[in-house]
Order: structure tokens, then sequence, then C-alpha cells
């Protein structure tokens, strides 16, 4: 038996120098959110007959956000109950732009014990409309002679955490923004920029601003505050909010056809987090990002905010401590020990978001968790305006030459046939058609560099053609071969790659639309037995499995430089010949 191998073992990776953006509409939410906190208190000695003690509680039925597209809490209800000789009032005192509980608790003539505790639970839900998205028309940039509300002024002052009068921060935030004319695209560059740059971590040591971009690094406060300290300095109003996660995973589209988990846990145990809250001025709203969780125009349903100020500084520090307002104890009872015992549960969880579009962007960050930044879409970008072109699987019962055309090949493999279908809708006065198209896929290197897999152009003298459908056009490609590159991959492990379509309007405009696809790198050749001559020339890198050869064939593998795998079993007799070529 003669076995000629030659194997190549190569990790694609996704580059680090290159993030993807994924463009989102869509709505997510939970119906029911539980949450129950335990205050204990021991004093080192009995609380005797009558007496009046004030604490603190976390949440309040004041908890809202008015960030538009995130967190819309409502059904906010709070109760506490009494215990046997103590009687509990719960009220709200404000504290900058939120409110905290002050709980009075009253014991009466018949207490006599040095513990004191008591249980407030809330109950909200929260939602997250992506459907109405920020677009450029919400605010030209630069801001110019500002004139905002007092409640807004506040948040253009630098801070000790949020130095946007730091000659760094301003010269960084000014350069990134250099060239843009709208609000919204703005926002997106100061994001795109932490998103490449700053290593998110768990913990850091210091979330003062300067200190996360010469550290290149920072937790959820640290890069929040950054992202506030650039547009501070930019005349863009932005506010911290600190609040809790809540842990629970959920499901987001990459493409048309995969999914990705984000988060995990199943909604019983949360966690503190801080995100950054930007103020649009021609809505009169505040809209979130969070450098942390890598959302821009949004924030994620899991999130539920309690407080608002100019940093994140002991905005969750409320002074737990109880203290006497009245006791006719001498001496008052001490406090010896302090315990918060928090509780979280949910119901009816819900994401659906829908994928419009990703692109590449380049960046430095050496993370993994820095792979992606989430974008509420632009709907003019949606949208579009007057005519546009829209990739997009075919109307039921479309034909070609009386054949049904099948739904676009969204995830694809080596040497094969492909379907895409997009669809041109007028909305000019008079009505605009067609000339000519183009269509092109693109495959991306691990450095981002484009590779062009396949593309055809053509034209037509109106949009009436029968053989295109009238407004439809079909592109039917056979994807070749796969050439031997370090590729880069999607996080399904899939080649990232995209379908472009341009079409060439009548009045000389053109409109393009693109959809991202993703081609697998592999041929797998499994559970399949040869007894004849065989020659298999490889599209794509041969992964071997479960393959046995009957009698004395020859079976040639020819891999056109891609090298192979044989994950095994693999048998072959003694007469047979296995040659594989590279």
């Amino acid at each position: 038996m003669l076995i000629s191998v030659i194997l190549c073992f190569t990790d694609i990776a996704f580059s680090q120098s290159n993030k993807l953006l994924y463009h989102y509409k869509g709505s997510a939410g939970i119906s029911t959110v539980n949450i129950s906190e335990n205050f204990d208190w021991c004093f080192d000695r009995a609380i005797i007959g009558h007496s009046i003690w004030v604490g603190t509680g976390f949440f309040n039925t004041n908890i809202k956000s008015n960030a538009i597209l995130n967190n819309s809490l409502s059904n906010v209800s709070r109760s506490i109950a009494n215990r046997p000789n103590i009687t509990f009032t719960v009220s709200d005192i404000a504290k900058d732009d939120y409110f905290r509980n002050n709980v009075i608790f009253e014991t009466s003539s018949g207490f006599n014990q040095a513990f004191m505790g008591y249980q407030i639970d809330y109950t909200m839900s929260t939602s997250v409309d992506l459907n109405s998205g920020i677009s450029s028309i919400n605010g030209s940039f630069p801001i110019v002679n500002p004139n905002f509300p007092a409640s807004v002024q506040k948040y253009l002052s630098a801070s000790t955490l949020v130095e946007s009068k730091n000659a760094v921060i301003i010269s960084t935030a000014s350069s990134i923004t250099s060239g843009c004319t709208d609000l919204r695209t703005a926002i997106l560059k100061l994001s795109k920029w932490i998103e490449a740059n700053i290593e998110m971590l768990d913990t850091n040591p210091s979330n003062q601003s300067t200190v996360v971009k010469s550290n290149t690094e920072g937790d959820c406060d640290g890069v929040a505050h950054l992202l506030a300290a650039f547009c501070r300095s930019l005349n863009i109003p932005a506010r911290i909010v600190s609040g809790y996660w809540i842990e629970n995973s959920f499901s987001i589209p990459i493409n048309e056809t995969s999914t990705q988990t984000f988060a995990s846990g199943n909604g019983t145990t949360w966690g503190r987090h801080t995100v950054c809250e930007i103020y649009i001025p021609s809505s009169g709203n505040w809209v979130r990002c969070d450098p942390a969780l890598r959302t821009v125009f949004f924030g994620w349903q899991n999130f539920i905010k309690m407080a608002t100020g100019s940093e994140s500084t002991n905005q969750m520090a409320f002074g737990y401590g109880p203290g006497h307002l009245s006791t006719t104890q001498n001496p008052v009872p001490v406090p010896t020990s302090f315990t918060i015992t928090p509780a979280v549960s949910i119901s009816s969880p819900s994401a659906n978001y829908s994928f419009v579009k990703s692109e590449l962007f380049t960046g430095t960050a050496e993370t993994g968790a820095n792979g992606y930044l989430y974008c509420a879409a632009d709907p003019t970008a949606i949208v579009g305006f007057n005519d546009k072109v829209t990739i997009q699987n075919p109307p039921s019962g479309t034909t070609y030459f009386g054949l049904p055309v099948p739904n676009n090949t969204y995830l694809m493999n080596a040497c094969s046939p492909a379907n895409f279908y997009a669809f041109f809708e007028t909305g000019s006065t008079p009505e605009t058609y067609i000339v000519g198209f183009d269509w092109s896929m693109v495959l991306y290197r691990s450095n981002g560099e484009e590779y062009v897999y396949a593309q055809q152009s053509g034209s037509m003298s109106n949009i009436n053609t029968p053989n295109n459908y009238g407004e439809g056009f079909l592109w039917q490609p056979t994807i070749g071969v796969l050439p031997a590159y370090d590729w880069l991959l999607d996080p399904s492990g899939n080649i990232y790659g995209k379908v472009k379509m341009t079409v060439h309007i009548n009045d000389g405009d053109t409109k393009s639309d693109e959809t991202t696809i993703g081609v697998s790198p592999y041929n797998n050749i499994q559970n399949v037995t040869y007894n004849t001559n065989t020659t298999i020339n490889a599209c794509a890198k041969p992964i071997l499995t479960n393959v046995s050869i009957s009698g004395t064939p020859t079976v040639i593998i020819n891999t056109n430089g891609l090298g192979a795998t044989i994950k095994g079993p693999f048998k072959a007799p003694l007469g047979s010949k296995v040659i594989i070529n590279k």
C-alpha cells in the first residue's frame, strides 16, 4: 500500500485588527422582573420599646429611563411587609436625576430584640425598541453655541473622572470625529474608536477617563467615563447611568441565517453595571450607549437603571446603615453588622432583533470579547430615499423561465451553485427604471482585504424585461475554488463575506444594497466508501471523516494547495492507493 499524504493544520482565527459592526432593528424585553432586597442589622444591645429609625433601599417607584430606544421600564411597583411590632413607611428622596428609598421603621412598645430587618420587593417590566432608530436628521455636527436646558447643561462640565477639558481627550475626540457633519455619525465614530482601541476588563484599578485612554483598558465605569469625556469635549451632553445587569442569555442574529448567544445565565443573578447616555438636542431625549457591552444608540433589555449622575462615583453607595431618629434608650443601640441579600427572577424574556447589515472596521484592542459592536440601524439607511434596491428572498411564486426561484444562498460551499435575488422599487415621479446592474461577491481575508470571489454585470432596456421578473434581478453564480488564504471567519466558523448589488437607473442615479454571506472553508468528505478509481478536485480544504476503501482502487485527492485533514477513522486495505496532492 502506498499512501502519500500532505497534511496542513492551520488555525484560522478572527484577526485582532478587525472588528465587526452589526446594525439591528427589532425589539426585545422582559415582561416581568421580580427584585427583592433583604436588609438585616444587628445591634450591640436590644432595642426596647418605641423608637424610630431610618435606612435606605435600592429601588423605588420612580425608576424610569427616558433614553430612547432602550429600557422603557414600566409597571414598577414596590411593596414592604410590616413585621411584628415594626411598622415601615417608605418615601422617595431625590438624588440628582434619580430617587432612592428612604425607609422609616418604627418599633412599638412590645419590641425587644437586637436584630432589625426588612425586605423590599419590586416588580417591573423592561423593553427595547430599535424600530425608530437615530438617523442623521437628528442633529448637525459640530454643535455650535449650544443652548441646552439647565438640567442638560450640567452634563457638559468636566469632573474628576470625566476629564473633558483635558488636552489629550479634546484632541483625540476632535480627530476621531473630523469630517463628521451629523451627530449620529460622530457618536458612532467615538463608540467605534473605544471598541477598537480599549480592552474591556471586568475590573480595572482606575476608571478615570485619561487613565483608561493611556492604558488602553477599562471596566464598564472607565469606558463609560471615556465616552462621556469625548462627548462633553465636543459640546455633546453625556451622563453616566448606574444600575444592574440581569444575567440572562439571549440570541442575536449575525446574518440572515446564523445567530450567536449573548450573555449567560437564567435570570436569577445580577451584577452592577454602568453605561452612558447622550443627549440628542433635536428630540430633547437621551440615547443610551454601552461601551462595555458594545451597544450604540441602544442598550440591552437586561439592564435596569438605578442612578444617574455626572460620573459613577458613589452613585450606588446610598449609606445603608440605619440611623436613629427618635429613641428613649440611653445609651442608643449601635449597629454592629449589616447585610444585604438580593434576589432576582424574571419571566417571558424575549429578543426579537433583526439583522440589517454588517461592516468591518479596524482596531487594536487585543481581546476576543471586543470583536463586535452592535448598533441600532439608521432608519433612513434601511428605507432609503426615492428609489431603492433590496437583496431579499424572492416573493412566493416567483419563476424564471417557468421554474421556481429558490431563496437566497446565504451560506454556501465552494464549487456549488448559489442564488441571489434583488428587488427594485421606484420612488420617483415619473417612475424610474433600471438600465443596468452589477453583482459582486467578496470574501474577507484576516487582514481586512477584500477578495472578489465572483461578479457579473448586465443591462436591460426597461424594468419590464420578462427574463428579469420586471423589478427583480436574479444572479446564479457557480462558486469556484477557495484560495489558500488566512480567511476572516464569522462567529459560526464560516468565511465572512458579502454579496453586493448596484443598479443603474435611467435618471443617472445608482442605488446599492449588500448582505452578509458565509462560505464554508472546508470540503467535508465523510461516511463514504471508494471501490473504484476516483479523483477528487477539492474546492476547499478537505476534511476526511469515516472514509474507507474497498478493494484495490487508486483514490487521488487534489487539494489545490489547501492541504487536508484526516479526522478518522480512515481505512485502506493493502494494494489500494490514496494520493493526496498538495
